[in-house]
């Protein structure tokens, strides 16, 4: 028998991400369910459903938050040894990094240049642009619409 089994530990992040998925999905029949298998005697308003999700996102940034706090200290890291928060991080050792080195007063600078990267590529930058005229266009359609009669 193997003594070291490593018990099995609940992702309640994960728990609460599926929870809210599911009432996302299927919050309102899922609702009704529940007042007729109580027989009616348990009334949800209407509009519950949002508050229920929006508290569970909150208990999801919570515990997320409390995961973040608790893998700070030294328990969570696989080496064991805990490191001063004051105490730089060894750097990798590469046989290719060269030391930095000045230009010489004629040399060609463009080599020196920095380079950036985008961080967003042009085309996610399109597709999110166009993503939020679209919902733009939406809100505008659906908000529109006739006046309600007085």
């Amino acid at each position: 028998m193997n003594d070291h089994r490593q018990q099995r530990k609940i992702n309640w992040s994960s728990l609460i991400g599926w929870l809210i998925f599911l009432l996302v999905i299927a919050g309102g029949p899922l609702l009704n369910a529940l007042q007729h298998a109580f027989g009616g005697a348990v009334r949800i308003p209407a509009g519950a459903l949002p508050l229920i999700v929006l508290g569970l996102v909150v208990l999801s940034a919570l515990v997320s938050v409390l995961r973040g706090l608790g893998s700070r200290d030294g328990r969570s890291r696989p080496s064991g040894a805990a490191r001063s928060p004051f105490q730089p991080a060894p750097l990798p050792q590469s046989p290719t990094m060269q030391p930095y080195r000045a230009p010489a007063p004629g040399e060609d600078l463009s080599r020196h240049a920095p380079r950036y990267e985008p961080i967003i590529s042009p085309l996610g930058l399109a597709f999110g642009v166009i993503g939020l005229l679209m919902l733009i266009a939406m809100a505008f359609y659906v908000f529109s619409g006739p006046a309600p009669l007085p």
